[in-house]
Protein backbone atom coordinates (compact mmCIF):
# COMPACT_ATOMS: atom_id res chain seq x y z
CA UNK A 1 0.00 0.00 0.00
CA UNK A 2 1.51 3.38 -1.01
CA UNK A 3 1.55 6.16 1.45
CA UNK A 4 3.25 9.31 1.62
CA UNK A 5 6.72 8.20 1.95
CA UNK A 6 6.62 5.45 -1.00
CA UNK A 7 5.96 6.62 -4.99
CA UNK A 8 5.43 4.33 -7.69
CA UNK A 9 7.77 4.39 -10.11
CA UNK A 10 7.10 5.97 -13.45
CA UNK A 11 8.96 4.97 -16.49
CA UNK A 12 9.16 6.40 -19.76
CA UNK A 13 6.23 8.62 -18.78
CA UNK A 14 3.88 6.16 -17.86
CA UNK A 15 2.50 5.39 -14.72
CA UNK A 16 2.39 1.50 -12.94
CA UNK A 17 -1.26 1.16 -13.76
CA UNK A 18 -3.38 -2.58 -14.74
CA UNK A 19 -3.59 -0.78 -17.95
CA UNK A 20 -0.58 0.55 -18.51
CA UNK A 21 1.42 -3.01 -16.98
CA UNK A 22 -1.24 -5.42 -19.42
CA UNK A 23 -0.46 -3.51 -22.40
CA UNK A 24 2.70 -3.66 -22.35
CA UNK A 25 3.39 0.08 -22.11
CA UNK A 26 4.67 -0.15 -18.46
CA UNK A 27 7.85 -2.45 -19.07
CA UNK A 28 8.60 -3.07 -14.95
CA UNK A 29 6.88 -6.37 -13.31
CA UNK A 30 7.15 -9.59 -12.74
CA UNK A 31 4.97 -13.12 -12.43
CA UNK A 32 4.20 -13.91 -8.73
CA UNK A 33 4.49 -18.14 -8.74
CA UNK A 34 4.20 -20.80 -6.34
CA UNK A 35 6.24 -23.76 -6.28
CA UNK A 36 5.93 -27.38 -4.70
CA UNK A 37 8.45 -29.82 -3.80
CA UNK A 38 7.58 -34.05 -4.10
CA UNK A 39 4.34 -36.20 -4.47
CA UNK A 40 1.54 -34.78 -5.04
CA UNK A 41 -0.23 -33.98 -1.45
CA UNK A 42 -4.09 -33.40 -0.52
CA UNK A 43 -2.80 -30.77 1.82
CA UNK A 44 -0.97 -29.09 -0.81
CA UNK A 45 -3.76 -29.53 -3.55
CA UNK A 46 -6.28 -27.89 -1.08
CA UNK A 47 -4.30 -25.48 -0.21
CA UNK A 48 -4.05 -24.58 -3.87
CA UNK A 49 -7.78 -24.74 -4.39
CA UNK A 50 -7.88 -22.33 -1.68
CA UNK A 51 -5.20 -19.69 -3.51
CA UNK A 52 -7.43 -20.10 -6.77
CA UNK A 53 -10.89 -19.46 -5.51
CA UNK A 54 -12.52 -16.77 -6.37
CA UNK A 55 -12.80 -15.15 -3.11
CA UNK A 56 -8.70 -15.24 -2.63
CA UNK A 57 -8.41 -14.04 -6.20
CA UNK A 58 -10.89 -10.92 -5.58
CA UNK A 59 -8.55 -10.34 -2.54
CA UNK A 60 -5.06 -10.34 -4.77
CA UNK A 61 -6.92 -7.80 -7.23
CA UNK A 62 -8.13 -5.50 -4.24
CA UNK A 63 -4.13 -5.71 -3.72
CA UNK A 64 -3.35 -4.70 -7.32
CA UNK A 65 -2.22 -7.97 -8.61
CA UNK A 66 -3.33 -8.50 -12.16
CA UNK A 67 -4.82 -11.77 -13.01
CA UNK A 68 -2.42 -13.42 -15.80
CA UNK A 69 -5.45 -13.86 -17.85
CA UNK A 70 -5.93 -9.90 -18.14
CA UNK A 71 -2.11 -9.64 -19.48
CA UNK A 72 -2.57 -9.31 -23.30
CA UNK A 73 1.67 -9.68 -24.33
CA UNK A 74 3.61 -12.38 -25.92
CA UNK A 75 5.67 -12.52 -23.27
CA UNK A 76 2.71 -13.65 -21.01
CA UNK A 77 1.41 -15.64 -24.05
CA UNK A 78 4.62 -17.75 -24.28
CA UNK A 79 4.81 -18.02 -20.68
CA UNK A 80 1.24 -19.67 -20.98
CA UNK A 81 2.22 -22.05 -23.41
CA UNK A 82 5.23 -23.16 -21.46
CA UNK A 83 7.95 -21.82 -23.38
CA UNK A 84 11.50 -21.90 -22.11
CA UNK A 85 12.81 -18.31 -23.84
CA UNK A 86 10.18 -16.37 -21.74
CA UNK A 87 12.15 -17.84 -19.05
CA UNK A 88 14.96 -15.59 -19.57
CA UNK A 89 14.02 -12.68 -22.06
CA UNK A 90 13.89 -10.69 -24.51
CA UNK A 91 12.28 -8.39 -21.61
Amino acid sequence: VLDKTVHPLVINGKAPTQENIASGRYVFWAYEHMYTLGDDSQLIATFLDFILSKQVQQEAQKLRYIPIDAMKLPRVDAFQKGSEDTLYGPF
